[in-house]
């Protein structure tokens, strides 16, 4: 009776075989077998990189700006729409959120 290949439990009565305590690995090992760092905050797809491309509805938003800009003459119009357009805009909004501590300034409530 050969064992190569076959856990000792299998083949041994009364013999049991050690189970980990936990199946949860840290970012640090993770990391170390290669994994990319756990960037979502839970629900899978929706972490910082969700939606970081400018939709369809925004490029269009943005062009109805630039050209209502030109029309009416207002040059920082046009730039508001070409950067909604280019996504620029939203870079910005989640740059500033970065930066912003929420924990900074105490509420008031």
């Amino acid at each position: 009776m050969s064992s190569v290949g076959v856990h000792p439990s299998a083949i041994e009565p009364n013999t049991q075989h050690e189970l980990p305590t936990s199946d949860q690995f840290s970012s640090d090992e993770l990391e170390d077998k290669g994994f990319p760092p756990q960037r979502h905050a839970g629900a899978v797809g929706l972490g910082p990189e969700y939606a970081t491309t400018t939709s369809f509805p925004e490029k269009l938003q943005g062009l109805k700006d630039e050209i209502k800009g030109k029309i009416s003459g207002k040059p920082e119009l046009v730039e508001h729409g070409r950067e909604r357009r280019t996504g620029e805009l939203k870079r910005k909004e989640r740059e500033r959120a970065d930066t912003q501590d929420p924990f900074a300034t105490p509420d008031s409530g």
